[in-house]
């Protein structure tokens, strides 16, 4: 493969520009609904949905960002009571993340937030173009591990 002749037909700038884009409407959507909630927030949150009782390791592990950057994201979390720290039974050194009453109930109207998002980007985009486009996009993730 051959090195692109502009940013315009490099692909890996093109996936941070469409990260950036998708950042910012998922900004702007979730303050017009009044979720006092950053995207950055909401991947944790949309993990606890899922799974609650993890530690911080494995939220940074799974949304693959430093702890450091999960640390600080939890804590502001704590303190807009969406979540709660609570010692592991087996392991006391160890925290596991649950989410508050406040943090589930707004699993449904985000949901519904992000989703109308999702499918406005995804918008005459062929099926196939998006199955072959996440082939790509998986083997691009592998290239990094």
């Amino acid at each position: 493969m051959k090195a692109p002749n502009s940013l315009e037909e490099n692909l890996l700038f093109q996936i941070s520009e469409v990260a950036k884009l998708l950042h910012k409407r998922l900004t702007m959507a979730f303050e017009e609904n009044g979720f006092d909630v950053t995207p950055e927030q909401f991947s944790v949150l949309a993990l606890l949905w899922y799974k609650e009782g993890v530690n911080q390791q494995d939220i940074a592990d799974e949304l693959r960002k430093d702890k450091t950057t999960i640390a600080r994201i939890i804590a502001n979390m704590i303190n807009r009571n969406l979540i709660v720290k609570i010692p592991n039974q087996l392991d006391k050194r160890n925290n596991l993340i649950y989410l508050t009453k406040k943090g589930k109930e707004l699993q449904t109207e985000m949901v519904a937030t992000s989703g109308k998002i999702y499918l406005q980007t995804m918008q005459h985009l062929p099926a196939k173009d998006v199955a072959v486009s996440l082939v790509v996009l998986k083997q691009i993730t592998k290239n990094f591990e």
